[in-house]
């Protein structure tokens, strides 16, 4: 053990002089968060697997899940005005780019759904998957094949993307001006990646509060936005960045006691992407019950009813009743999810983000030096992991990590700005593990978000093990 010890201290040693030249260069307050601005724009560089080129930079196209089907509902919402997908998704069967540059004419799969009266329609039930089993037109476009014992869709059906509308709308009078370009794709791409770094700027402001050495609050922000899901998700288009950014302002704004009515409409957005995040105001609403400031629980509960009536009213009129979902909730094993959300090798929070032990760790202290802010937050945690792991879909699909619980992982990280003071912070050996154990989180994740493709449904460490196996 000593040599261990020993080993990690030198490491650690070797690590720090390294450094150096880059913390003189880091004196000024403002270019910490400006390199890891930076450095969270990186990944953007690259393209993606079909760009031509060893490394195939270029502008930032979508890779895989269910990116190109958010792009389609961006389209449909740009180019017709409306959230009718079918004929957009006819168009991208024809050539169009309205799914991405790279799915051009491909057959690709739809994620929609329709009512027939009270009967729901799934196309991934109605219609093969298999491209292999898909028909052709006279021109050799891909046309979708009925599955077996299947009925044909109603006349005239209107197909609704499982996916909250949320993003598109959001995203629509951004890119209003790129509709029907090339460049709509990367710009939507780019919006996801300053979304993050909006959400680094507001966790910053929240740690300034605990913190009054700027290094501590340099080096928590460097590690919990470059060493977690954070910088992969910059580079996609999901809703996980935009969720990021919603519970991090949110908590952030609470917790300093900042406008709570902007705090509310934070959550109120998210609800529109994902409405399931009602349940992370529950923290904050609490939080100002005890406090009895009623006017603040008054002003902050608002947007959280503007986003659920928004919500109730879309699911009216396009499902034809508020209380149908486009996304049925899938009912999973709790045990079984809370313990792979943590475990996992393919997806695990303890493979694709080491650097959570230290937060663990140092959760005590914080808990201990910052009682009312650690209950928040903690429980703002405890929730989504506990409704997740309760998720018959855990692992969030296709994509990198756990991207369900890439949102709050902020909010578990703010605990980093209490690791100089454990008193195991005295032992060089204990140093020497904290700085090995963040840095090789920022490498995984690193390794993971450029050239991103590369680790879809996978992570550096298991992708490693299973092609060098011992």
């Amino acid at each position: 053990m000593a040599e261990v010890a020993e080993r990690a201290l030198a490491r650690g040693r070797a690590f720090a002089a390294a450094l150096r030249p880059v913390a003189a260069w880091l004196g000024s307050g403002w270019r910490p968060p400006a390199l890891i601005a930076l450095l969270l724009l990186v990944p953007l560089l690259y393209g993606s697997p079909a760009t031509p080129g060893r490394n195939h930079f270029g502008l930032p196209r979508v890779h895989s899940g269910d990116e190109p089907h958010y792009l389609v509902q961006l389209n449909s919402l740009l180019r017709d005005g409306d959230l009718d997908l079918g004929n957009n998704y006819h168009a991208v069967e024809r050539g169009d780019i309205q799914a991405g540059h790279d799915y051009a004419g491909w057959a690709l799969d739809h994620h929609t759904v329709w009512f027939e009266g009270e009967r729901r329609r799934d196309w991934q039930l109605t219609f093969e998957m298999d491209p292999a089993k898909w028909d052709s037109d006279g021109e050799g476009h891909p046309v979708p094949h009925l599955r077996r014992g299947q009925a044909p869709p109603a006349e005239g059906h209107v197909e609704i993307s499982t996916h909250p509308a949320g993003l598109a709308l959001m995203l629509a009078p951004l890119l209003y001006p790129l509709r029907g370009t090339d460049l709509m794709e990367p710009a939507a791409i780019l919006c996801s990646a300053l979304a993050v770094i909006l959400a680094m700027l507001m966790y910053r402001a929240l740690i300034r509060t605990y913190a009054n050495d700027r290094r501590v609050v340099d080096l928590a922000t460097a590690v919990t936005f470059l060493g977690t899901l954070a910088w992969h998700y910059g580079r996609t288009l999901y809703t996980e960045p935009y969720l990021l950014l919603f519970a991090t302002a949110a908590y952030s704004l609470a917790l300093r006691g900042r406008s709570p009515l902007l705090a509310g409409a934070m959550i109120g957005l998210a609800i529109l992407m994902k409405p399931t995040f009602l349940l992370l105001a529950a923290p904050i609403l609490a939080m100002y019950a005890v406090a009895q400031n009623y006017r603040a629980a008054l002003a902050f509960a608002l947007p959280l009813a503007a986003g659920v009536l928004a919500t109730l009213a879309y699911d009216a009129t396009m499902l034809g009743s508020p209380f149908r979902a486009v996304q049925e909730w899938k009912r999973g094993e709790p045990l079984a999810g809370a313990w792979l959300i943590l475990f996992s090798l393919e997806r695990g929070l303890l493979i694709t983000v080491p650097a959570i032990v230290v937060a663990l760790l140092a959760w005590p202290r914080f808990f201990r030096d910052h009682r009312r802010d650690a209950l928040v937050l903690g429980a703002g945690v405890l929730l989504n992991y506990a409704l997740f792991a309760s998720y018959g879909d855990w692992r969030g699909g296709a994509c990198y990590g756990l991207r369900y619980m890439a949102p709050v992982l902020p909010l578990l990280f703010t605990s980093l700005v209490s690791v100089p003071d454990l008193t195991w912070w005295r032992s060089p050996a204990f140093r020497g593990a904290v700085i090995a154990v963040c840095a090789l989180s920022i490498a995984i994740n690193a390794r993971a978000s450029i050239q991103y493709w590369k680790f879809w449904n996978t992570n550096p460490i298991y992708a490693y093990l299973r092609h060098n196996p011992a």
